[in-house]
């Protein structure tokens, strides 16, 4: 979701590009401090991570994916001359920050943890 809304950012007019980017910025430190608080069990043995069942990355990805199809229909039912407002882009675009941000402290954290056994 992280390299779709930095694909997209790149199409956008330069109007609503900054407010794209200072909410993918904002997102991804939020997901960071996330990522480092979940706990997580880890098997080097079988490479088997586990995490503490959590739902905060269920609910980010359905407000990211409402939300932009919020944004698709706005801009589909606005006039063609009206200007197009990047609000709803933008809080996709947080939402995308948040996962990234935590999937990357994850996947960073994964490699450091102790052993355990979970099989």
């Amino acid at each position: 979701m992280l390299l779709c809304s930095l694909a997209l950012l790149g199409g956008l007019l330069n109007r609503g590009r900054g407010i794209w980017l200072v909410a993918l910025v904002l997102g991804l430190p939020a997901g960071a401090v996330r990522g480092l608080w979940l706990r997580m069990r880890t098997d080097y043995a079988a490479r088997l991570v586990q995490l503490s069942p959590v739902r905060d990355g269920l609910w980010t990805t359905v407000v990211a994916a409402l939300l932009a199809a919020t944004d698709v229909f706005v801009t589909l039912r606005s006039e063609e001359d009206a200007p197009v407002s990047p609000l709803f882009a933008a809080g996709a675009a947080l939402c995308a920050g948040y996962l990234g941000g935590r999937a990357l402290v994850t996947r960073a954290r994964s490699g450091s943890a102790m052993h355990l056994d979970l099989r």
